[in-house]
Formats: structure tokens, C-alpha cells, sequence
């Protein structure tokens, strides 16, 4: 539903423009924390800086996509507690 569009931002730490790079996990935990959220591991090749990033942009499609879903889901709520009030 997000797109992954990582611009390649200013470093938090040094403030340098185009410095950041992607970076493998090490431990157990950071391939935990990669796999079930929006953030990727990312360090900066001027000032040595390693952490999280957030690899999520909210564009006008991808908040389209998320409003039909949620309608949809709402929608489908609605429909299943009307079944259940009925055979109840």
C-alpha cells in the first residue's frame, strides 16, 4: 500500500546532503525490528552515523489506496455484525 521510495535525505547527525547508504542488520534484533516495520537501517558515509530510518511516503495514490481499504473494511464490519444480529 506505501510506496518504498527512499530519497537518499541529509544525514540527522552531520547534516551532510547524500550521505546515507543502505546497511545490513547485525543482530537478531535489527533483523526483528527490518522485517516487521516501516524502517530500514541506514549510515552515513561522512560521519559514520548508523540507525533507523523510516522508508514510507505518503503520496495522494497511497492515501487513496488506504481510504478504499479502510471504507472496505468498514464496510465488511458492518455486514458480518448484520449476520450475527440476525442468527443471534
Amino acid at each position: 500500500m506505501m510506496i518504498k521510495t527512499f530519497q537518499n535525505p541529509n544525514c540527522p547527525s552531520c547534516s551532510n546532503a547524500n550521505s546515507l547508504r543502505n546497511s545490513r542488520p547485525r543482530k537478531n534484533l535489527e533483523k526483528l525490528i527490518k522485517s516487521v516495520t516501516w524502517f530500514d537501517l541506514y549510515r552515513c558515509k561522512n560521519c559514520g552515523w548508523r540507525g533507523y530510518k523510516s522508508n514510507l511516503r505518503l503520496t495522494a495514490k497511497t492515501l487513496k489506496t488506504f481510504l478504499i481499504y479502510l471504507l472496505l473494511m468498514l464496510v465488511s464490519a458492518f455486514i458480518v455484525s448484520q449476520i450475527l444480529k440476525k442468527f443471534s
